[in-house]
């Protein structure tokens, strides 16, 4: 999964709404009256939220009829996951094997702090 597939997929879980819908389509096809009943909101509301899930690759729609019946992409949410684990996997340096301490003007444990940001106290 590329870094903007990957935003743009986090973007659109970023939302109470459609992180469920995407849970509830994990486990079965449901079309967008059954959501909307679900969620207690108007069809074209659930319609913006599964466009959005649609376009990040997360939903897809098979027409049966008059409906159009949803399920969750596993693989995607298979390719998000993976991500996190090999995101997770990642060890971190100590501070002390950075960059700036071949600098003067290191400022990583001034003031008790382990970051390499200069807060709005250090720049006056």
């Amino acid at each position: 999964m590329e870094n903007t597939d990957t935003v743009k997929t986090l973007k659109a879980l970023a939302n109470d709404t459609r992180l469920e819908i995407v849970r509830m389509l994990l486990g079965r096809a449901m079309c967008i009256h059954a959501l909307a009943r679900h969620f207690h909101v108007s069809e074209p509301t659930i319609c913006v939220h599964v466009r959005v899930l649609r376009e990040a690759g997360l939903v897809t729609g098979e027409r049966k009829g008059y409906f159009v019946h949803y399920r969750a992409n596993r693989e995607t949410v298979q390719a998000l996951s993976a991500y996190f684990v090999e995101l997770c996997a990642v060890n971190p340096t100590s501070c002390k094997d950075c960059q700036c301490h071949a600098k003067s003007n290191c400022r990583c444990h001034a003031k008790g702090k382990h970051n390499h940001e200069t807060s709005s106290e250090d720049r006056s």
